[in-house]
């Protein structure tokens, strides 16, 4: 097509706004133009599905969307600022000096887009939308692109690809009609094309035939004639299916998208596994389903739009409903699988109930399979949270935010987080469920410590605490204090911290709990290392973990030898504290945990340079380099990096403030290098 965007001149950074009627193959324009000019863009792409037009997942926020190109940029998650302004800011100036190409596709509106356009004339930025954006156009310089209908020339050549010469040639007047019934719209041809590649004796006067006397449509994209009517096209192929997997099309307009797998998608329908593949590879042959990626399926916004019509058509309000518990059940109680392989605490476990039959939740043993899964699913997992608070289903609403907590706090989405827990915190406070209203409390008070509002932090905490001992829950206060503490540290009130995890650890010796009075131990040798008590905190450390060897606690061990390795390095005995942190170190990657690996690694090397050892520095560092890049660890990598620049400019490559190993309940500690932590 005439007028595609080019190389970007030097002047400004170039914004183009693609727009164009709905199934007329805007995205496939950008991403097709994106794949040929990208390696004039010797830094790299990025690309984001905005949502604004979808029926059901709410548009992605400008901030969240500038979160995740900060991130792929290599921004640390600590760096990251909470407000969008501050995030745009900074994703400017990141790259004012680069050459980089945006795709934003399906935009909203001019507010959703403004602040992620890039500064640096060496960009360039696709749009994709439904709108024609107006407001960028005049203010913001950017250039229009309606992308037009194929010529009838164009549309005719779409089809001989599909059906063949000959077959074409055979019904000249027929191929013309079925262009023509289309509107030459893109999406439709292909759907009838698709129905017409399924039976090649099927003579094509009949498609024709079919799509001019069926009527029907979705409103929202019917002109003033038949020529645009994408509902007889899409009827026409969804009459072609056997009931089942007609149902499946139907109520795969529940599930909030962007993406939906095989599993999934059983559990929407209530149907067996292998039954659901075949009904999925049913519809993306019949070009009802798109494959985006492997074993990944999604609906076109227009076919997701039919969906919706005809489920409210065919479905009752009950069967609509129990689809939409179903498949919030395979999440739910995939995601929950997945956060007790993801965390290393004593969180009394969640009483999900069982599943709903005809749901069989996706079979996760390994952190690093729980960790893939929860990734490719966030976005869903976070509609899937939407579709519950709005429709008040507060059992899933509870369920999906505990279980989505622990991968949260390792990616460090702490507004995320906030964010999630808020509606399970109102569901406990609407069923007068006191005790999860205090643990929802105390964990909404550790994440906002960890972002610095003090305020609010220690008002939820207190809240938290309050609750705990109007309900007499021993244990659940010892948690309280030890979260306090955290956040009091956090804000530099270290002695006011010691206070309250030494409350946490008398409460502890109470309960009997000895995994959580091992944790508030090493808790508080933490604390005193850094009031430079390393003899005290040695005691502490000795104790938890003897308590952990005894209690089988690998994880929990693992930390507190990194601890120790802090204390050994600090009291001048390097040798134990190389065998300690090398103790740590491979405690981690047996367990799956190669950010605390890498980290443990990289305190090795600083025990080593403390003892004169530069060479066996280097050595730790460059090997815990090595490990970081290959795990896109951007975090982690710098900070080794750092280490390195230093220690070739013969300057102190140690932290000023002091490392340790990602707790599993505490807050993050304020300090260079340090990995995700989760907050209890």
């Amino acid at each position: 097509m005439s007028g595609a965007p080019g190389r970007p001149g030097p002047a400004a950074a170039p914004v183009v706004v693609i727009s164009g009627a709905p199934g007329v193959g805007k995205t496939t324009f950008a991403v097709h133009h994106a794949h040929r000019i990208a390696p004039s863009f010797r830094d790299g792409q990025l690309f984001v599905n905005l949502c604004g037009f979808h029926p059901h997942a709410p548009a992605i926020e400008p901030g969240n969307a500038l979160h995740g190109f900060l991130t792929a940029l290599g921004v640390p998650a600590q760096r990251i600022p909470e407000d969008t302004p501050g995030r745009s800011t900074l994703f400017r100036s990141l790259l004012a000096d680069r050459q980089i190409l945006l795709v934003l596709d399906n935009a909203r509106d001019e507010q959703q887009v403004r602040p992620l356009l890039p500064a640096g004339a060496g960009c360039l930025t696709l749009i994709t939308s439904r709108n024609q954006l107006p407001g960028l156009i005049a203010t913001d310089g950017a250039k229009p692109l309606t992308l037009p209908l194929p010529s009838q020339t164009e549309a005719h050549q779409a089809l001989e690809r599909r059906l063949g010469t000959e077959r074409l040639a055979a019904e000249p007047t027929a191929t013309a009609d079925i262009i023509r019934l289309c509107g030459r719209l893109p999406l439709a041809m292909a759907v009838v094309a698709a129905r017409a590649e399924l039976d090649p004796s099927f003579p094509l006067h009949a498609i024709a035939d079919e799509l001019r006397h069926t009527h029907g449509g979705l409103d929202a994209f019917t002109g003033f004639d038949t020529t645009t009517d994408v509902r007889t096209v899409f009827s026409w192929s969804y009459r072609s299916l056997d009931e089942p997997t007609a149902r499946l099309f139907r109520f795969l307009a529940l599930h909030p998208g962007p993406h939906i797998t095989a599993p999934a998608a059983a559990g929407l329908a209530g149907l067996p596994l292998p039954r659901t593949r075949r009904a999925l590879a049913g519809l993306v042959s019949s070009c009802l389903v798109e494959q985006p990626l492997p074993g990944r399926y999604s609906l076109h916004d227009l076919l997701r739009g039919y969906a919706t019509e005809l489920t409210h058509t065919h479905d009752t309000t009950d069967e609509r409903h129990h689809a939409t518990l179903r498949v919030l059940d395979h999440y739910m109680f995939t995601a929950y699988e997945a956060n007790q392989l993801l965390k290393h605490d004593t969180t009394p476990e969640l009483d999900l109930g069982a599943p709903n039959p005809g749901v069989t939740p996706e079979n996760l043993t390994t952190v690093k399979q729980a960790t893939r899964w929860l990734t490719a699913e966030h976005q869903v997992l976070t509609g899937l949270l939407h579709t519950t608070v709005s429709q008040q289903l507060d059992h899933h609403t509870t369920g999906l935010a505990w279980s989505l907590k622990d991968y949260l706090y390792r990616q460090e989405f702490w507004p995320e987080a906030i964010t999630a827990l808020t509606p399970a915190l109102e569901v406990a406070r609407r069923q007068n469920n006191r005790l999860e209203e205090g643990r929802c409390l105390r964990h909404l008070g550790g994440i906002h410590g960890y972002l610095g509002h003090q305020e609010q932090a220690l008002h939820h905490l207190q809240l938290a605490t309050t609750i705990f001992e109007e309900l007499d829950a021993t244990g659940e206060q010892a948690r309280a204090h030890y979260v306090t503490a955290c956040a009091l540290f956090l804000f530099g009130r270290i002695q006011e911290a010691v206070t309250s995890s030494e409350r946490g650890l008398e409460l502890s010796r109470e309960t009997g709990e000895e995994l959580w009075l091992a944790e508030c131990l090493v808790e508080l040798a933490w604390f005193r290392s850094n009031l430079g008590q390393l003899e005290k905190s040695l005691q502490y450390s000795e104790e938890g973990i003897a308590l952990f060897q005894r209690l089988d606690a690998p994880w929990q061990l693992a930390q507190a030898w990194d601890i120790l390795g802090y204390n050994l390095r600090q009291l001048g005995r390097y040798e134990e504290s190389v065998a300690t942190y090398q103790r740590a170190t491979r405690a981690f990657e047996e367990l799956g945990d190669h950010r605390n690996a890498i980290g443990s690694l990289m305190r090795l090397g600083d025990t080593r340079l403390a003892s004169g050892d530069r060479n066996g520095a280097r050595a730790d560092w460059v090997h815990a380099l090595e490990r970081a890049d290959e795990r896109a660890m951007s975090h982690s990598a710098q900070q080794v990096r750092d280490r390195l620049t230093a220690l070739d400019m013969d300057a102190d490559p140690t932290p000023t403030v002091p490392e340790r190993a990602a707790g599993s309940h505490e807050l993050p500690v304020p300090r260079s290098g340090d990995p995700a932590r989760q907050v209890y």
